[in-house]
């Protein structure tokens, strides 16, 4: 029986109160709850647990792995998104973390507002000096993580295969949200406003992209849809010249 939204959430803070305990001296500062687990478009059956851990600067970034294998066991129902940033890189230092590498920390930090503060440190978002990327700037990103994800999808690694086409789609579906805004809608990201807002270019990649996530289909839908994906991240980048 899947779990509600109250009583996943509920669980994850559980579980990661118990991470920071255990770790707090390994150079945990902060954990916050992001994503769809926190969204009113929440798939009791699919939503993945997100997670966003800020670090201190001796943080062992092989523990990103190792604490992310320790959520799964404290509570297994669900996938853990778990992943770690520097808080060296949300006030313009160097970037390290996978997470920064994918995404940029300009693109992260607009959503801060909408993440759920767990335990450690409570930070506000004036304690982060990087400034929120502009629209346009949030969609030239989202166009590098796509392709960025998709050159580093490895062939002899499943788990890490998964996790790369799973934020594939992610990444393009922000790439439409945050087209949608660039043409002058305002809302909260939401998948069901996302479908009910697209336009002829946006419904036929954000249909494939729903039906991937929903379903979970990561293997063989995941690799047709590729060049359709490619070929809306040109498109938007066009439109952007």
């Amino acid at each position: 029986m899947a779990m509600d939204q109250q009583a996943l959430v509920r669980r994850a803070k559980s579980a990661l109160q118990q991470l920071y305990d255990n770790h707090r001296s390994a150079g945990i500062l902060a954990l916050y709850i992001w994503g769809s687990i926190t969204r009113s478009d929440f798939d009791p059956a699919t939503s993945d647990i997100d997670v966003i851990c800020i670090v201190a600067d001796d943080f062992a970034l092989e523990n990103n792995e190792r604490f992310k294998e320790e959520l799964t066991q404290l509570a297994p129902e669900r996938e853990w998104g778990f992943q770690v940033i520097y808080l060296d890189e949300l006030n313009g230092g160097a970037v390290r973390s996978r997470l920064a590498q994918a995404m940029s920390p300009q693109s992260i930090l607009p959503s801060f507002n909408s993440w759920v503060y767990v335990c450690g440190t409570q930070f506000g978002r004036s304690d982060f000096s990087v400034a929120d990327a502009t629209i346009t700037e949030r969609m030239r990103l989202n166009i590098a993580e796509i392709r960025w994800r998709l050159a580093s999808i490895p062939s002899d690694d499943e788990r890490r295969k998964i996790r790369d086409r799973k934020g594939t789609v992610k990444a393009c579906l922000l790439l439409i949200y945050n087209r949608q805004l660039n043409r002058g809608a305002d809302f909260e990201l939401d998948y069901n406003v996302l479908a009910e807002r697209a336009d002829n270019k946006e419904a036929p990649i954000l249909q494939q992209l729903l039906v991937i996530k929903k379903q979970e289909q990561y293997d063989e839908t995941f690799t047709r849809a590729t060049t359709d994906i490619t070929a809306f991240a040109a498109e938007a980048e066009r439109e952007l010249s």
